[in-house]
């Protein structure tokens, strides 16, 4: 269910439709099954340098954000869940200061 608008007044969606939508780029952009949203990505070696890259691609495209190289900290990037807490956190931002 939509929470916030983002800065460009779409509705910022709640951490799990987040992730339900992220686990969906996995599976369809990047051709990855990830078991659970928990699930450590990096640990298990589902997410390397060039799936990175690709994802951030397909999430800036998904949400409309932009993610700069120089500002991740891969911890963001652990799990689906993590992800999702990130890219809603983002665009909760982006509603609170394009308000």
């Amino acid at each position: 269910m939509p929470l916030f608008k983002s800065a460009k007044g779409k509705k910022v969606d709640g951490p799990e439709t987040v992730a339900n939508k992220v686990a969906e780029i996995f599976s369809q952009n990047l051709h990855v099954e990830v078991p659970s949203h928990d699930f450590d990505l990096f640990t298990a070696g589902i997410l390397d340098s060039l799936q990175l890259v690709e994802l951030l691609f397909q999430l800036e495209e998904q949400f409309g954000i932009r993610i700069s190289l120089g500002e991740i900290d891969l911890e963001n990037f652990r799990s689906i869940d993590c992800i999702a807490l990130l890219l809603v956190h983002q665009n909760c931002n982006g509603a609170q200061n394009g308000a």
